[in-house]
Order: structure tokens, then C-alpha cells, then sequence
């Protein structure tokens, strides 16, 4: 663990506890709200056990960042570490926690030098951006040089994903009403990317298999590939499909296969497919 530089990020990341705990990182639990019941993610329910009530429910769920005085607590305990704290959230068009993990520094006892950085991505595009910089870190790297690398990383991390239901991006204004009713009754599947830190509908099928195709036409366009998933919930054929196509257009490469955070299913909904991807740049 460096104590040059500490890590603090957001429950939405895609992070192994054993990488988390050997790097010292910070996680913020984000807030799930679902039919009036409010969830600490990954403390009171896991992905797959929020998912699953999504699946039950017709309501749709809210994401409440942690107000600015939980980044405080967590802030003031880590200044008594190091001198050197860099913050890596979730997308600030996604909830309020970049905004509130900035106001937090204000709130902030003892010198430190903190940088809050919007990672305009979630899940494991923001755990990758966190892995790296726990192992730039650990390398003895510069604070300073740590964040700029981090920075440079960020245009380079992309995700795409097939989704069920139309209802999840209406909440969202993504959709208009007229759009999402008529989509639903034709049974339209979208497909979405995150572009600028936004959840933004680009395409849209009426079979599985053909957004499956679009998945994978998305990951053979990278030249490079230097880290990726795929994330689901409630797809396993379709997810062997694209696993299929995949193996058979670039080989034996591994493409783990990740449950999406109960975050992103707040966005996502309970059943979608989607892949992230890492292109890599030079640092």
C-alpha cells in the first residue's frame, strides 16, 4: 500500500476486495432507492441481490450519491496517512458524487493535496482506471504523475451495451415517452453507449442476436485491447453467443464475463449485456 498517494473511489467500481484491501482504497458506499427502501451498495445488497428485486418490481430505482460530509469523514481519516489523496468517481452525469466528493474537500481537516477526478465512466471502466493508478502508485510514482496518467487514460475507456427495457432510459430523458411507449409495444431492444460520461442510445434491434452482433462488431474495431469485460445480468445465452463470436474473430484471448454493479443497474435495468473496454494509451 503507498502512503504517498491514497485512493479513494465509489462502490460502483468493479474492484476485487483482495486488490482493495492490499492497495488501502477507500470505497464510499453509493445509495440504491427502490419502492421507497434505500440500500447501501454493497453493504446491505450485493449486484445480483439488487438486480433481482429490479426484476420484481415494476417501480424504477434511484442512485443517491453520498452527501459531501460521508467523502468528508473518509477524507479526514486518510490525510492523517498521507498527504496525497486522488478521488476517482463514477460519471457526474450518472449522480451527484463527483459534485459531492468535490464540495467534501472543503470540509477537510489537516494539509493535503487532493485531486477529485471524474472518470465519466462506471463500473469496470472506473475499476480499471482505479487498478492502475493503486499500481502506479505502488510503483513509487509521483502523486502528480499518478493523476496525469490517470487523466490520459480516461477518452480511452468505452462501453457498450444491448438492453431490455426502454422505461430505464426514459426515467432519464434519453427516450422520449412517445419513443419508449411505441419501442416497448414493438418490442425494441436498444443499444446504448457511454459517450462523455453520458448514457447516450445509438442503435436499436428487434432480436437478441443481432444486438449481440453489434457487441461484438463494437470490440473488433479496437486495434488494441489492453484490458476488458463483459458485464451482464440475465443474459447467459446471449452472453455465450457473444463469447462464441468473440473467441472465433480473435482467438483464445480471456473475456471475463462480471454481474454489473447495482449502480449501473439503476441505468441499466435488470437484464442487459454490454462490454467495457480499455484501449490503452501510452503514459
Amino acid at each position: 500500500m503507498s502512503t504517498e498517494l491514497r485512493i479513494v473511489t465509489d462502490s460502483s467500481a468493479h474492484l476485487d476486495p483482495a486488490f482493495v484491501r492490499e492497495h488501502g482504497i477507500a470505497v464510499v458506499p453509493m445509495t440504491l432507492e427502490l419502492e421507497g427502501r434505500r440500500y447501501l451498495e454493497g453493504k446491505d445488497v450485493d449486484g445480483a441481490a439488487f438486480v433481482a428485486k429490479l426484476a420484481q418490481s415494476d417501480a424504477l430505482p434511484n442512485l443517491i450519491a453520498p452527501p459531501p460530509r460521508v467523502w468528508a469523514d473518509v477524507y479526514n481519516r486518510l490525510v492523517r496517512e498521507s498527504a496525497n489523496i486522488l478521488v476517482l468517481t463514477h460519471s457526474s452525469r450518472l449522480s451527484k458524487a463527483y459534485e459531492h466528493a468535490r464540495e467534501a474537500v472543503n470540509y477537510v481537516f489537516g494539509r493535503a493535496r487532493f485531486w477529485v477526478v471524474d472518470s465519466q465512466t462506471i463500473d469496470f471502466g472506473l475499476g480499471t482506471l482505479v487498478r492502475y493508478a493503486a499500481q502506479y502508485a505502488a510503483e513509487g510514482i509521483p502523486a502528480p504523475d499518478v493523476v496525469r496518467r490517470v487523466r490520459a487514460m480516461i477518452p480511452h475507456v468505452y462501453g457498450q451495451f444491448l438492453m431490455e427495457r426502454l422505461d430505464y432510459l426514459e426515467k432519464y430523458g434519453r427516450v422520449g415517452p412517445a419513443q419508449a411507449l411505441l419501442g416497448t409495444m414493438l418490442e425494441i431492444k436498444p443499444i446504448v453507449i457511454i459517450e462523455d460520461g453520458e448514457i447516450i442510445p445509438i442503435e436499436k434491434v428487434r432480436k437478441w442476436e443481432d444486438g449481440v452482433e453489434k457487441l461484438h462488431d463494437f470490440v473488433i474495431e479496437f486495434l488494441n485491447l489492453e484490458a476488458i469485460a463483459i458485464v451482464q445480468h440475465n443474459m447467459e445465452d446471449e452472453t455465450a453467443l457473444l463469447l462464441e463470436r468473440l473467441e472465433m474473430t480473435l482467438g483464445q484471448r480471456e473475456f471475463p464475463v462480471y454481474p454489473y454493479s447495482a449502480s449501473l443497474a439503476v441505468h441499466l435495468g435488470p437484464r442487459s449485456l454490454g462490454v467495457m473496454v480499455y484501449e490503452g494509451v501510452d503514459t
